[in-house]
């Protein structure tokens, strides 16, 4: 009895000493696999432990198989892990503001230079239409064609034709060549022409018209307008009335 006790005794004594010669380590903070760590004299401990259970008998292999044995885990946070994140965190977020930040100002730089230069076009073009409704004539810009079709007429069309400027762009009405006499039209056709194709300006005189059924003597000042591949676009200029000075020459 006693000598069963005393084995007994010796291996609960053995299976204490054991289980602390078995670690768990905790692991990275993103991997949750377990490690096992093990003393340096493992292999003595073994032979040690190999002896033992072979003296002991079988009732009392199985007490100690169905003994509980309690295992403690813990898992521990790593901090120098969590303060990496949180430090990558708080900078994407840093970029992040920084980059909408620049986008906005420069989205509003842009937006401010824009209705700068819309303000500035608007006041050039109020200007260019007060000269223009004060001018003695008309200044003009048109197509190439036949018809002399207009894009752009002045106000002083109402004065000098009797046709308000809508009732001749784009020919609404009538075309500025149906203004012309025809004893002219082929002259005015003839010396446009032939200062287009040496890309010069033109100064003629000729006859029109009006929608009073009176003839008047016109003087046009004029030039094409090419593009970059000197092909021509349109035809700008100036026409004014100068039926008194003809006829004081008669």
């Amino acid at each position: 009895m006693i000598q069963n006790f005393i084995r007994l005794s010796l291996c609960m004594a053995l299976t204490i000493l054991l289980v602390p010669c078995l670690g768990i380590a905790s692991t990275p903070f993103d991997n949750h696999d377990q490690a096992m760590v093990v003393r340096s004299d493992w292999p003595e401990l073994v032979s040690t432990i190999n002896k033992t259970l072979s003296a002991m008998t079988p009732d009392e292999h199985a007490r100690i198989r169905n003994k509980p044995l309690a295992v403690k885990y813990e898992y521990r946070i790593n901090k120098t892990d969590v303060f990496a994140w949180g430090l990558g965190i708080s900078v994407l977020t840093l970029i992040f503001i920084a980059v909408v930040l620049f986008w906005n100002r420069r989205m509003q730089h842009e937006i401010f230079a824009k209705k700068k230069t819309e303000a500035a076009l608007k006041e050039s073009e109020r200007r260019l239409s007060t000269l223009m409704s004060n001018l003695p004539g008309i200044a003009y810009r048109c197509l190439n064609d036949a018809n002399w079709t207009m894009l752009y007429i002045s106000d002083g069309c109402s004065e000098l034709t009797g046709y308000e400027p809508f009732e001749l762009i784009k020919n609404k009405r009538l075309s500025y060549g149906d203004l012309i006499v025809p004893e002219d039209r082929q002259y005015v056709e003839h010396q446009i022409q032939a200062a287009l194709a040496d890309e010069r300006s033109f100064a003629i005189e000729y006859r029109i018209c009006d929608r009073g059924k009176n003839i008047k003597w016109l003087w046009e000042k004029g030039q094409g307008i090419f593009d970059t591949h000197r092909n021509l676009c349109i035809l700008e200029g100036f026409i004014t009335d100068i039926t008194e000075r003809k006829q004081a020459e008669d």
